[in-house]
Parts: structure tokens; C-alpha cells; sequence
């Protein structure tokens, strides 16, 4: 990515198969990703409707129509093929004469849809206290679901039901429902249901055309990222990638041609980096709950946001030339300080909010970088002048060893939260090569002035060797020392003996 375009370019197209055995589940499959720079990297997973065709359609006949008669002790019409012969009409609810309340039209399909248009030969009459509920069946039990619209104005003229995509209860739709009709697997249909919970009709509508639009695919894409492990007692790391991608859905709807999600792969809070983590890694998916039986095509991409933030390099090749005490924000008592103003810094920048706007779940932040090359294991010297800014975060990158299988050890480390730029810090690096984060929270101004200084102490370092332990051996000048030491032991001992056989 660069400045001017932040979203990906380039995918990775994969077509996932159906499961033999489960329906709304597909079959696995991986994808390596290569890392070649520590970074803030996103994955990019993205469902268009273009390359999933076969699964949308625009128009289509109900599986199954069935009637659900309340009355005791209940029972069920099967009226699919009447409501497929457009010479006949049924009734939506049932006709024995008694109250309608609890009767149910049932409609059923392979998939889920957004849509169902009704053409009526003869239009409800009821009064303004009927309620008709849209239910669907979540795998346990019946659940309504709201409506973006009702043309029909529960029956009483033709128009379609809009289903609300957006519902909770749209993605918790699940094959089955609560009954056993003879001769229907349940289990293979999405129902819809039509429940006058509330009220009768006065006149039962009479369905004439029943129709559904707009078949809807929707699902879920289980993620697991693995890498090789920088520790020795580890064979691979098992890096959080954070949420999984949910409920990516589209259809043949203006609006819904594509839809996507995002997610942060090695950290997923500020600053979006875990440390040095180059590699190669592997990507695991499964993707699962699909309303659509068939197979599955999605894309795949992967962004570096650090590229998108502005850069810049500094070799520290000096000494400080003021404690921390001695630098002020005001006026100058001594003509050997400075004030923020006044210091000689070396790395002078602007950043330019207006061109590159950070769009993330961050979005009052922005990022600078500064790539450090300096003498490892020294006493550090930072001094910032920024200015536009109402807050300021530093953090502090650079390579250590694992200490564990559970990631990077400590690479980025926070040095300090502050609410103005005019400040001095002072901290220890361990490498000769280290990156200073800056997270900035500008003001209402475009324009960020940067001023920056680093310099090192000439920092005493002292090297403890541990000698290794020797190994025993004799010396040949200490052999009638010994012999005299065995001699003096045998003396003691027989003269011990001697002792007690005479007591004896």
C-alpha cells in the first residue's frame, strides 16, 4: 500500500469445496504469508457476490408451502403444488372457522433469501389489533425476525416481505424446524414462518403467487495463524490473530455485491505490532454455518499499515549535551540551557495529517516511526518538540531473545504516555538497532511539526567472565603428602582394633 490508496490491491482467490459430511461446513485449506519487515499487518478477507453467482439467484419457487392449523390437536397441509400451479390459490391460514390465532404459514428453501413477494386473488380483511410475527427457526426453537418492510401490511394487499439482513436473528436462522411432516426432510430447508399471534381475520387471505427474491449467502471464517517459534522448547507459535471474520454476507442487492472484514494479525492493540516477528507463517481456515450447501469462493489480502505511516532514519552519533533538568518550556535562567525552542535538534519533520488519514479501529491516532542505529546496551537520551498534538505515546521496538513459546519477548515495549510534545526521556537500549514508535493524537490542525533529538551516554560497561569448573587432578608433588595421610588413617584404625580385641 502507499499513501494514496490504504486498501489492498492484490488478493488471493480460494474456492472452497463442500464437506462430505456436514452441509453448512467446507473443507480447510491454508495460505502462506511471507513477512519480511515487522510491520502493522491486517488480513483482508472479502466475499463478492461476482464470484459466488451460483449461490445467488434473483427469483425463485418455494421449496415447500405449508399450512399449521392451531386448532386441537394441531396438524399440518401440505399446499406446495397448489402454490406452485398459478391456476389455483390457497388459503394462508387455515378455514375451519374457528379463531386464527397461533395458525402458521410455513415457506421453505434450500437457502436463505431476503424477500418474499405475495400475489393475493383475494386480499385480508382484519382489524387494526392482528399481529403477524416473522419467525424463523434457530435451531432450537422458533425466534422472530424483524422486517425492513411490509408492503403487504400483513396481507391485506399484494407487495413483498423484506426480511431485516441486519437482524441477529437473520444470521441465528438455521436449518430444521420444530415439526416432523411426512415425505419433507426438514433438515434441509431454511423456514419462514408467518404466525398471527395476535387477532383473526375477518377475510383470510387467498394466495395466488407466492415468490422469493434475492437468495442471501452468508457464513463464518474460523482463522488460526501459526509460524515457527523463536523458542528452542517450541515447534510453532500460535500467534492470537484476534476475532474470527463473522457473518460475511451478500446477495444480488444493491448495497450487498460484496462485503468484508479486517482483522489485525499479530497484535490487536496499539501500536498493532507484537516485535521483530519476520517469517513465514500459515494461514489456517474453515470456513463454517454457510447458508448455501455449494461451494464457496473468497479473497484474501494482506496489508501493512506501517508502510502507509511516515518514516525516517537516525544514526546517533553524539553524546547528550544537557541533563533533563536542564532543558525548560520557558525563558532561560542560565546561558548554558535550553528550552525547546533553542535545542539544536537534529531530525526536524512535518507531518501532513490531510494526506495520510489513519483509518482503523484507532481512529484519533496516527503513527510516526523513526528507525534508531546507535551502540547496543547504552544509556539513551530522547528529546521531542512536537507540536498540534493533545497526547502523545512512545513505544519502543527492537529484537530480544524468546523466553517462551508464547511469542516475542518483550520487543515492544511502552516508554511513555504524555499529554504534551516538549518533553525529555531517557531510557536503556539493548540493541545497536531500535525503532521509536510515536502514537500521536493530533488536534484539529493538518500540520504536525516534528523535532526530534537523540544522543547517547557513554554508557560503562562491565563484562564478568564465569570461569568454568576444573577438573580434578593430582599433582605429582603432593604425592607423599598423600601417602602420609593414607599411612596416619591405617594407624588410627589399627590401633582402634588393637583396643577392642583386648577389651574382648
Amino acid at each position: 500500500m502507499d499513501y494514496d490508496n490504504r486498501y489492498p490491491s492484490l488478493f488471493k482467490t480460494i474456492t472452497f469445496e463442500p464437506d462430505e459430511s456436514y452441509r453448512t461446513l467446507k473443507e480447510a485449506s491454508w495460505i502462506g504469508v511471507n513477512i519480511t519487515n515487522p510491520g502493522q499487518y491486517k488480513l483482508n478477507v472479502s466475499l463478492f457476490a461476482s464470484k459466488n453467482s451460483e449461490a445467488l439467484i434473483s427469483s425463485v419457487n418455494p421449496s415447500f408451502v405449508l399450512v399449521f392449523n392451531n386448532t386441537f390437536p394441531g396438524s399440518y397441509e401440505d399446499l406446495t403444488s397448489e402454490t406452485l400451479d398459478t391456476g389455483l390459490s390457497i388459503s394462508a391460514f387455515s378455514t375451519d372457522g374457528d379463531l386464527e390465532t397461533g395458525d402458521i404459514l410455513f415457506v421453505a428453501y434450500p437457502t436463505k433469501w431476503h424477500d418474499i413477494g405475495f400475489s393475493l386473488s383475494t386480499t385480508g380483511i382484519a382489524p387494526s389489533t392482528l399481529e403477524l410475527n416473522t419467525i424463523i427457526w434457530n435451531g432450537n426453537s422458533w425466534e422472530n425476525i424483524s422486517v425492513e418492510i411490509d408492503e403487504t401490511n400483513f396481507l391485506r394487499s399484494d407487495g413483498k416481505v423484506n426480511l431485516n439482513l441486519t437482524d441477529k436473528a437473520f444470521k441465528d436462522w438455521d436449518l430444521g424446524a420444530g415439526f416432523d411432516v411426512p415425505n419433507i426432510n426438514e433438515m434441509d430447508y431454511y423456514w419462514l414462518g408467518f404466525n398471527i399471534s395476535e387477532g383473526d381475520y375477518i377475510r383470510i387471505p387467498e394466495i395466488q403467487q407466492l415468490e422469493l427474491s434475492n437468495t442471501t449467502l452468508i457464513g463464518d471464517l474460523n482463522l488460526a495463524l501459526v509460524g515457527e517459534s523463536g523458542y528452542v522448547f517450541s515447534d510453532y507459535w500460535n500467534i492470537p490473530l484476534g476475532d474470527n471474520a463473522r457473518n460475511l454476507i451478500v446477495n444480488l442487492l444493491s448495497g450487498y455485491e460484496n462485503d468484508s472484514a479486517e482483522l489485525w494479525m499479530f497484535n490487536q492493540n496499539e501500536p498493532y505490532i507484537v516485535g521483530v516477528e519476520e517469517g513465514y507463517y500459515k494461514l489456517l481456515m474453515i470456513p463454517v454455518n454457510w447458508s448455501y450447501s455449494g461451494p464457496i469462493t473468497l479473497d484474501f489480502a494482506v496489508s501493512n499499515y506501517k508502510n502507509w505511516n511516515p518514516h525516517s532514519k537516525y544514526n546517533i552519533t553524539s553524546e547528550p549535551i544537557i541533563h533533563p533538568f536542564e532543558i525548560t518550556n520557558g525563558l532561560l535562567k542560565d546561558p548554558y540551557d535550553y528550552n525547546y525552542e533553542t535545542y539544536p535538534f537534529s531530525l526536524i519533520n512535518t507531518y501532513n495529517k490531510s494526506l495520510i488519514t489513519w483509518v482503523t479501529d484507532d481512529t484519533d491516532n496516527i503513527y510516526y516511526f523513526v528507525e534508531c542505529y546507535g551502540k547496543a546496551y547504552s544509556w539513551t537520551q530522547l528529546i521531542t518538540s512536537i507540536q498540534n498534538i493533545t497526547g502523545i505515546e512512545i513505544y519502543i521496538m527492537q529484537e530480544l531473545p524468546w523466553i517462551n513459546g508464547g511469542g516475542p519477548n518483550w520487543e515492544i515495549r511502552n516508554l511513555a504516555i504524555s499529554s504534551i510534545g516538549n518533553n525529555t526521556y531517557e531510557f536503556g537500549a539493548l540493541n545497536d538497532k531500535f525503532t521509536l514508535i510515536f502514537r500521536l493524537n493530533p488536534n484539529i490542525n493538518d500540520l504536525i511539526p516534528i523535532k526530534i533529538a537523540l544522543s547517547q551516554y557513554d554508557t560503562l560497561i562491565h563484562k564478568i567472565e564465569i570461569p568454568s569448573k576444573p577438573s580434578p587432578s593430582i599433582s605429582w608433588t603432593n604425592i607423599p603428602l598423600i601417602i602420609g595421610f593414607l599411612g596416619l588413617v591405617g594407624l588410627i584404625c589399627l590401633n582402634t582394633y588393637y583396643h577392642k580385641i583386648k577389651s574382648n
